[in-house]
C-alpha cells in the first residue's frame, strides 16, 4: 500500500494518522495511515487523537526515518518528539489549549550514550526538563541518570509572551516542527526562588 503523504505549502512532507507506535514507524493496531482529506477533518473537527510524522524519507510504502511528530488531543495538548537519525527521542515539547491558544509549558531533552543506537527515554544518561506556568512561575530539572541525582531550580517574575502560540491552520506545521521551541537564552530575565 502506498502511504499517503501530504505535500505542505511550508514544505514538509507528512503522514498522518490517528496514532501511531514509535518503536514500528507504523500507526497503532486498529488505526491507519489517513488520507490529506481524512486528515484535515480530524484535526478540524477536533475529534479524539492526530498524530502527525514527518515522512521526508520515506520510501513510498512506509516510514523510515522521521524527524519529529507530534500528536494533537482535541484543542487540549499537542506534544511534538524530535529524533536523531538513530530513532531516539532526543526532544519532547508539550503545548497545552488556554483560551483559544497554545501555551508551551514542558520541555524535555535527553542525551544518550551515543547516536549511533537506538534507545528509549529510559536509556537516557542525562534529561534536562523545563516546566513553564502561565504565571511567569516554573522550574528547571537536571538528572543524571549516572549517578541518579537531580538538580532543580525554581523561578518565578519569567515574561513568557514568547511561549504563546496560536493554533495553526491545517497544514501550517512549522510552529511544531521548530526543535528550538521553549529553549530560553541563558540571560533570560527570571527570579530565581
Amino acid at each position: 500500500m502506498t502511504l499517503p503523504v501530504h505535500h505542505t505549502d511550508q514544505g514538509w512532507i507528512v503522514a498522518y494518522t490517528g496514532r501511531w507506535v514509535e518503536s514500528t514507524l507504523r500507526p497503532f493496531p486498529g488505526e491507519s495511515w489517513l488520507t490529506v482529506d481524512e486528515a484535515r477533518q480530524r484535526y478540524e473537527s477536533e475529534l479524539g487523537v492526530f498524530e502527525t510524522v514527518e515522512a521526508s524519507t520515506s520510501n513510498g510504502t512506509e516510514l523510515t526515518a522521521p524527524r519529529w511528530v507530534f500528536g494533537a488531543t482535541r484543542r487540549e495538548m499537542i506534544r511534538t518528539q524530535f529524533f536523531n537519525q538513530a530513532l531516539s527521542i532526543i526532544a519532547s515539547i508539550t503545548y497545552t489549549g488556554h483560551d483559544g491558544q497554545l501555551f508551551l509549558n514542558q520541555r524535555s531533552d535527553y542525551e544518550y550514550p551515543d547516536a549511533q543506537t537506538r534507545y528509549t527515554r529510559s536509556n537516557a544518561t542525562q534529561i534536562v526538563s523545563s516546566y513553564y506556568k502561565t504565571d511567569g512561575t516554573g522550574y528547571f530539572d537536571v538528572r543524571d541518570n549516572t549517578t541518579r541525582q537531580t538538580q532543580s531550580t525554581a523561578f518565578k517574575d519569567a515574561d513568557f509572551s514568547s511561549l504563546w502560540f496560536d493554533w495553526p491552520a491545517f497544514g501550517d506545521w512549522d510552529v511544531f516542527a521548530n526543535p528550538e521551541n521553549g529553549i530560553l537564552p541563558r540571560d533570560f530575565p527570571m527570579t530565581p526562588l
